[in-house]
């Protein structure tokens, strides 16, 4: 019993659940490859959830690696029972957590025996820069994350006092309204004008520019600035009423009003009766002001007005006859520090941890190891003063080595990109600045510092990297194989079967794939309003049309637009295509709408989206809804089957390893 206790202790100290490996559903390793070059050194605290998140997932890997079973024993372990208690488990949980161990250890054996095999580099070396990692992680750990505590209290304050402005509020509050709007639905018959309409229901066609939308949001029909889209047949508005029946409106608000007197609360008038959108109405709204529109001056007013609590007058914005109940309220003024405490320990943890991020680099520069191949990357210098000139050497050679730390090198290829962006005189300081900040540099010192503790193998960092390198490479050389006999297995008769069973499965719908070719206004243009604003937008449909004249095919349509959008890519707007059939339901309005009126190898008439952007679109190719043949979705057929004879395979090279492993079971209760 001994033997097999201690193996387990040695197993639940070694691998803690946030360092275990990631494995995607076919059962290889999904952690992304450590780009040396992009990674932050010493990274930003995660927040709770993501912490979370990452030790869930930790715990579920080793399910993954280290359990036959449904259960996940090895957190709860770790967790709640003493090594006495461990050492007191039944010897079937015992025996299953040794033999899925042993098994690994058994295929990594099996794969270092076989450097040859053509997954062999790729493996090792995606478990060398994980192994690095977990060194980084350590280091973070020690030299940085136990240095970080919380600020005491008189420098919080003294930071809050410094930098109060900072800190400063604006008048809002949150409330519930009840509101009856004083519009009459209208729909739009041929020949209407927004005058016409506007006289027809109101009596006044100066209320012109406040009819609405009858769609979410209510904006105006008409607004300042904007270009005007004419009116359609059968359009839905909202029209002003006349002032008679917008007093009636105001009567019926005071009635509902009367409810509050038997007992009804204010939220649930606004339930019942509120004409505003059914999931606001009766939900508290704020903080208010909000966003950058401006806010309805007399809405603003009656928050100032009505206590806390309260319920205000009757008043009368735009939209209609409204009440609000105050439910909370803050005055112009300060934050109080209680309430902006999290954010300034926050900012002084980052302040400490960037002058210890500095001092450890500095100190992490000086390692003897470290060697760096000035005579590469300075420019030519005087030999007596070693001071920097103003020529540039001729460009090294992409593999040669510009820094190294003991056997860990660093080529010029891995640096040239950036290291082009720096301009001469380049003295020995502004190398090791340039290196300094280089993240795979980075990561080598720190692997060289750490030696000490992963070379001995009684540490508890050796131990950990031992487990890890097991459940790592003996996982990925049981996965690798049990896909590979997973695919062989699968047959173009069992894909075609299950093609046969699932087909409505593999439907589609109607793809398009689709070229524009787009105009927009040039940053003047854009500042003109009204009129000027639609000359504009008119002169460059114009200007499309005449591009469009001489287009007799599809081809014509994408060579004039790779010219005509050039400029726009220059600048980094994107222009909507897709080379690909996608499907149609993605596309963007107006857009599809082009699309749905062309046939394959047409293109449209210029069009206007937005104010400011003028379109032709060509539709390449037109893919209808419906179930693809076979030989389209082969692919996709033999990733459904892959899982479950994966699974099935796994269990089998993983039986194989452990007879290799030959673990006696002398576990007796």
């Amino acid at each position: 019993m001994k033997r097999f206790a201690l193996l387990l202790v040695m197993l639940l100290v070694a691998i803690p659940a946030g360092y275990a490996q990631p494995m995607g559903p076919m059962g290889e390793a999904t952690t992304d490859t450590l780009n040396t070059e992009s990674i932050q050194f010493l990274e930003e605290p995660r927040p709770e959830e993501a912490v979370a998140a990452r030790n869930a997932w930790g715990e579920l890997t080793i399910r993954n690696l280290m359990d036959y079973g449904s259960a996940n024993p090895v957190p709860w372990l770790r967790g709640n029972l003493s090594l006495n208690q461990i050492a007191a488990l039944p010897g079937d949980l015992i025996m299953r957590l040794v033999d899925h161990i042993s098994a690994r250890q058994a295929a990594m054996h099996d794969l270092r025996n076989h450097p040859e095999l053509v997954y062999y580099n790729p493996m090792v070396e995606q478990w060398e820069r994980t192994r690095d990692q977990l060194i980084v992680n350590r280091f973070v750990e020690t030299e940085l994350e136990a240095k970080l505590v919380e600020p005491p209290e008189a420098v919080v304050t003294a930071y809050y006092e410094e930098h109060k402005p900072e800190f400063k509020q604006n008048f809002g509050f949150k409330m519930r309204h009840l509101i009856l709007l004083t519009y009459e639905p209208y729909i739009v018959a041929e020949g209407d004008t927004l005058e016409s309409i506007a006289e027809k229901i109101s009596g006044d066609a100066a209320n012109a520019d406040n009819i609405r939308a009858d769609i979410a949001g209510k904006p105006a029909r008409r607004e300042e600035g904007e270009v005007f889209k004419p009116l359609v047949p059968g359009e839905q508005l909202l029209v002003p009423m006349d002032e008679a029946d917008a007093q009636q409106v105001r009567q019926r608000l005071e009635e509902i009003l009367k409810e509050l007197d038997e007992g009804q609360t204010f939220e649930e008038l606004a339930k019942q009766y509120s004409e505003t959108e059914p999931e606001a109405r009766g939900q508290v709204i704020g903080w208010l002001p909000a966003g950058t529109r401006d806010m309805l001056p007399d809405l603003l007013e009656m928050g100032r007005q009505t206590p806390v609590g309260e319920i205000s007058p009757i008043f009368r914005t735009k939209h209609g006859w409204q009440v609000i109940e105050v439910v909370d309220k803050r005055e112009e003024g300060f934050r109080p520090l209680e309430d902006v405490r999290s954010t300034i320990e926050m900012r002084l943890k980052q302040e400490k941890r960037d002058e210890l991020i500095q001092e450890l680099l500095d100190r992490l520069m000086l390692n003897p190891a470290l060697e760096i191949n000035y005579d590469a990357l300075t420019t030519d210098a005087d030999a007596t003063t070693d001071t920097m000139t103003v020529v540039r050497r001729t460009e090294p050679s992409t593999d040669t080595v510009v820094a190294s730390v003991g056997d860990r090198k660093i080529y010029y290829g891995e640096i040239a990109q950036g290291w082009s962006q720096v301009s001469p005189p380049i003295d020995r300081e502004k190398v090791r600045g340039f290196l300094r900040e280089m993240g795979k540099l980075q990561i080598n010192l720190i692997v060289e510092e750490m030696r000490p503790f992963y070379d001995d193998p009684a540490s508890t960092l050796a131990r950990q990297l031992e487990w890890m390198e097991v459940g790592f490479l003996g996982s990925n050389k049981i996965n690798h194989v049990a896909r590979l006999r997973a695919m062989d297995a699968i047959t173009d008769e069992m894909k075609r079967n299950y093609f046969a069973e699932h087909r409505e499965e593999f439907a589609t719908p109607e793809m398009v794939a689709y070229s524009t070719m787009e105009r927009r206004l040039s940053p003047e243009q854009q500042a003109l309003e009204g009129e000027a604003r639609q000359a504009a937008v008119d002169q460059l449909k114009e200007l499309m049309t005449a591009d469009l004249a001489d287009v007799k095919s599809a081809e014509d349509f994408i060579n004039l637009a790779g010219q005509v959008n050039e400029t726009l890519l220059q600048q980094g707007v994107r222009i909507p295509q897709a080379a690909d059939p996608v499907p149609v339901d993605r596309i963007e309005e107006p857009i599809a709408a082009q699309i749905a009126e062309l046939k394959e190898g047409e293109f449209s008439q210029p069009f206007v989206v937005g104010d400011q952007r003028v379109l032709s679109v060509l539709v390449e190719k037109r893919q209808p809804a419906g179930i693809p043949e076979y030989e389209a979705v082969a692919s996709q057929v033999e990733n459904r089957l892959l899982p479950q004879l994966f699974r099935e395979y796994g269990e089998a090279v993983e039986r194989e390893y452990l007879e290799q492993a030959q673990v006696e079971h002398l576990i007796t209760e």
